[in-house]
């Protein structure tokens, strides 16, 4: 099932980091021993959409240990791997076509305890990106912040 957790970053909570954190301050952990825990989100088939995924890591067990290590696995490709980083915000889009009326979202635990802050998903126009077509995603591997005064842009 997974647990919540509400975030604080180097002893301080997210509230005084930037404004529009709201999506970032709690994340959903799994200490289950169980090898993969996946979220089903439902989707029309042969529309195209965007899974964003967010891991901010916070020491949320209290046990000092490093973050865990594991994939990322949307239906049944391995798009990332998160690997015990420490850095505050790692973020994830991948763009697909759906090809049933579910999309998974999985996270395959290698070591520790798996974790997850927001997970979007947002369905596009159909015309965005027509080469997710047949099986085919793309990634977006990352994002410039040219020149915001802010660390955390979002367009709603």
């Amino acid at each position: 099932m997974g647990a919540r957790h509400r975030l604080h970053i180097h002893g301080e909570n997210l509230d005084n980091i930037a404004s529009d954190t709201t999506t970032l301050q709690s994340l959903r952990y799994f200490p289950e021993n169980r090898s993969k825990d996946c979220y089903v989100l439902p989707a029309i088939p042969n529309n195209t959409y965007m899974v964003r995924v967010n891991f901010l890591y916070s020491d949320f067990l209290g046990s000092g240990a490093p973050p865990a290590v594991f994939h990322l696995e949307i239906e049944t490709v391995r798009v990332a791997d998160f690997l015990g980083t420490t850095i505050s915000n790692v973020l994830y889009e991948v763009y697909l076509s759906a090809t049933r009326d579910t999309i998974y979202v999985c996270l395959a635990r290698v070591t520790g305890v798996p974790f997850i802050s927001p997970l979007e998903l947002r369905a596009l126009d159909t015309d965005m990106y027509t080469v997710v077509q047949n099986g085919i995603y793309l990634m977006n591997i990352y994002h410039a912040n040219f020149g915001s005064s802010t660390p955390i842009i979002r367009y709603l």
